[in-house]
């Protein structure tokens, strides 16, 4: 069986605030990274999903149609997997 690669929870997290802030210098202040790092950040997850997430023509970054669809899908998995932390979490001895 074959697993494709799947993509970096802390990548998901930078494009869901750049899509909140359309700026790569907020996003960057914010996790502090440099515009260039969050920049690749987005690159690699376009590489992956095959499809541009921004219409990198315009200021402030608007989304494509498969960065909405990622934006909604997105919001959904960041939940499940601060859900799953937590609940493994609260199974520490104390």
């Amino acid at each position: 069986m074959t697993f494709a690669k799947l993509p970096d929870l802390n990548a998901i997290q930078i494009f869901l605030t750049l899509a909140q802030t359309g700026s790569m210098q907020k996003t960057a202040e914010q996790y502090g990274l440099s515009a260039s790092a969050v920049s690749q950040s987005i690159a690699s997850l376009e590489k992956q999903f095959g499809v541009e997430l921004f219409d990198h023509k315009t200021r402030p970054l608007q989304l494509s149609l498969g960065g909405r669809q990622l934006m909604q899908e997105a919001e959904k998995i960041l939940k499940d997997a601060w859900h799953l932390t937590n609940a493994i979490k609260s199974t520490a001895p104390e």
